[in-house]
């Protein structure tokens, strides 16, 4: 019996080892080979820009994601494919026009703002109109949406337009119920990413830098829609406000939308746009078809502008796309730019919330060694704050949005003491043999005493002094006005502008015609980095994490994101150069 158990383990294991490989390489042609749903591409079409899933910094052709859509979910969507489908569109006669789908974005708002203007300065180089239209539009994407010619909206639809929100979760009322107690280290009075563990609300000035920043950002999109909808900005912040538009009436009223009309009566505007019969159908062509059509222009120049992707929380090790990025893969990224000649100039492209202090203040070292070789330009996505801030802060010029998450230049720590939580509530004891004093300090099981706190916070107040000063150094200006705006206080890009932690206000392309500009570059190809991986590697490299965050939805339903922040917090890695952990933005 034992024997026919191990003889079926075999078959599994073998089943398993050479079934799975090409039952998902069969998956993944099947997807990659299929057409997106769009009509093939004739001499006149409409570009079609579904923004209903989530948009990330770049799009790396994830198999979990064609596995997702193979379950009828959509795969996310790359900004640089949006801007690049847009800036050939520009120039394409084939394309006539652009119907811009958009109910619910999934993005930061520095990204909504990048769409925006892709979608603004396609319609002034071109002189080809935008449609748009949705059932319903959340804030964000109806901001996307103001920058059509023509945008129309379901008769029964919705719209907001209410101002901005900031949901912050506190979890100091769990802990005390559970009898954990969290050991708090930090420097400066805006440094909330830890106010968590230790209140039940935001401090005043957590308040403060929240409520301008929000604001700031909030006066931002609706300058945007003002602009768009040619409302003026003092009446658009009353609509705002007052929450004047509780209707679709109400949107036509204060001109927000040209129409309520039924998707049909869209459809039949675009026919008679492109001067089709009632019954033809509308030549669409989506995305990712048209940007696989395009052929790029020949460059022959030997000289190249690297653009490093840096998308994530920062930690030691190994990077994973859009999640982690780890010093270790970014410092490799760097170094192979600067060592490579053919690299002239390096733009890294940040966008991090922070995190590891000691990852971050290696990767500072290695932007530095490339800078003493050639320029560095740092670019801010939705977020460069904390530790996003620290690894830009090297670079010779930092490009921002005026919506861009920045700052944040402070250090804290967490530890947890569960010896409440073990000896009380599940009755587990612990006893200690050292050799030294503080041969057991940080051990959780225990409360530290008042000299070990001390130690701890020496040390944090030790990593601010080197953040701060790097800071300084790198922005040239005295270590005394950096203070003042240091201490862990987030920024708009706008706000840093002014301030002086940020030079030029502007997106990617910004930033790599800066680094051109200062290689001396007129001719050159533009070389993205980290490469993207293999299919079948990343397939396995993803399958672990995807079958881990099913297992906490699972197990934890309308609480995983909570399960996810204990871990989140279990993975910290001595003191911490971040933001919040957990901002939504609504």
């Amino acid at each position: 019996m034992k024997f026919l158990r191990n003889v079926l383990a075999a078959l599994v294991a073998l089943t398993l080892f050479f079934g799975l490989p090409m039952f998902f390489f069969l998956m993944i042609a099947m997807v990659s080979g299929s057409a997106d749903g769009s009509e093939p591409i004739t001499k006149e079409s409409i570009l079609r820009l579904k923004l209903s899933t989530p948009i990330v910094e770049r799009l790396n052709e994830d198999p979990m994601d064609i596995i997702a859509q193979l379950q009828g979910e959509e795969r996310p969507i790359g900004l640089n494919e949006i801007k690049k489908a847009l800036q050939h569109a520009a120039e394409d006669d084939k394309i006539k026009a652009v119907y811009l789908e958009a109910p619910m974005i999934s993005a930061g708002p520095s990204t909504a703002l990048e769409i925006h203007k892709a979608l603004v300065e396609f319609k002034n180089e071109s002189d080809k109109p935008v449609f748009a239209y949705s059932p319903y539009y959340s804030q964000l994407s109806y901001y996307v949406a103001s920058a059509a010619d023509s945008l129309y909206m379901n008769p029964v639809g919705g719209m907001e337009l209410k101002g901005l929100s900031a949901n912050i979760s506190f979890f100091k009322g769990t802990l005390d119920k559970l009898g954990i107690k969290a050991e708090i280290f930090r420097v400066g009075d805006f440094k909330s990413a830890v106010e968590p563990y230790f209140r039940t609300n935001m401090s005043e000035e957590n308040r403060l830098q929240y409520q301008e920043l929000l604001g700031g950002v909030n006066d931002i999109m609706l300058e945007g829609i003002s602009k768009g909808r040619k409302i003026a900005p003092t009446a658009l912040h009353n609509i705002s406000d007052s929450l004047l538009v509780r209707s679709t009436q109400d949107a036509m009223r204060y001109q927000l939308v040209d129409g309520l009309l039924y998707e049909d009566e869209v459809n039949a505007k675009l026919r008679a746009f492109m001067e089709l019969e009632e019954d033809d159908r509308i030549p669409f062509v989506g995305l990712s078809r048209y940007n696989s059509s395009v052929k790029n222009k020949v460059n022959t120049s030997r000289d190249k502008i690297a653009v490093i992707y840096a998308d994530g929380a920062i930690q030691t090790g190994k990077s994973k796309e859009g999640k982690i990025i780890g010093s270790k893969t970014l410092m490799e990224e760097l170094a192979k730019a600067r060592k490579d000649d053919k690299v002239k100039a390096v733009v890294l492209r940040v966008n991090s919330p922070g995190g590891s202090a000691l990852a971050s203040d290696m990767i500072w070292r290695e932007v530095l060694l490339t800078r003493e070789k050639k320029p560095v330009i740092a670019s801010m996505g939705d977020y460069a704050a904390s530790g996003g801030y620290y690894i830009s802060m090297a670079a010779d010029t930092i490009v921002a949005q005026p919506n861009t998450i920045t700052g944040s230049i402070g250090i804290f720590a967490v530890l947890m003491n569960f010896e409440e939580f073990l000896n009380d509530k599940i009755g587990i004891s612990h006893d200690i043999v050292k050799t030294g004093l503080f041969s057991d300090l940080g051990n959780p099981t225990r409360p530290m005493s008042a000299y070990e706190r001390q130690i701890i916070q020496s040390g944090v107040n030790e990593g601010y002094e080197i953040f701060t000063s790097k800071a300084a150094e790198g922005r040239q200006m005295s270590k005394e006005d950096l203070l003042k705006i240091a201490g862990g206080r987030v920024w708009t890009g706008a706000k840093a502008q002014e301030l002086g932690l940020v030079d030029v206000m502007g997106g990617m392309e910004t930033a790599i015609e800066i680094a051109a500009d200062k290689a001396g570059l007129e001719e050159y190809k533009i070389s993205y980095r980290p490469e993207v991986k293999d299919k079948f590697q990343m397939l396995f490299e993803n399958l672990n994490d995807e079958v881990q965050s099913k297992m906490v939805e699972y197990r934890f339903g309308p609480f995983a994101n909570y399960a996810e922040e204990l871990q989140r917090l279990e993975a910290i890695e001595g003191p911490q150069a971040r933001m919040v952990f957990d901002l939504e933005i609504e």
